[in-house]
C-alpha cells in the first residue's frame, strides 16, 4: 500500500502550498497555503482546516522556513 499510496508528510514551512481536496468543500480539489497558526487555508479563503482534514494532498512548494 505504501508503494502504491505513499504516505505525504505535511510540510511546516510558513506559506507552503498543497493541492487537495476535503469533505467540507464539496469535495473539488483546490489550493490551500499553510499559515501562521499551523492550519491550512484554501486558496478562495473560505475553508481553513487541519492537515489531517485534506483529502489526497500533492505538495507545490515546500514555503519559506521562518
Amino acid at each position: 500500500e505504501e508503494v502504491l499510496n505513499p504516505k505525504v508528510e505535511e510540510p511546516r514551512n510558513f506559506g507552503a502550498i498543497v493541492e487537495a481536496s476535503s469533505y467540507g468543500t464539496d469535495t473539488k480539489r483546490q489550493k490551500w497555503m499553510r499559515d501562521g497558526k499551523g492550519t491550512w487555508r484554501a486558496e478562495d479563503g473560505t475553508w481553513t482546516l487541519n492537515w489531517r482534514d485534506l483529502i489526497n494532498p500533492t505538495i507545490i512548494s515546500e514555503g519559506v522556513e521562518g
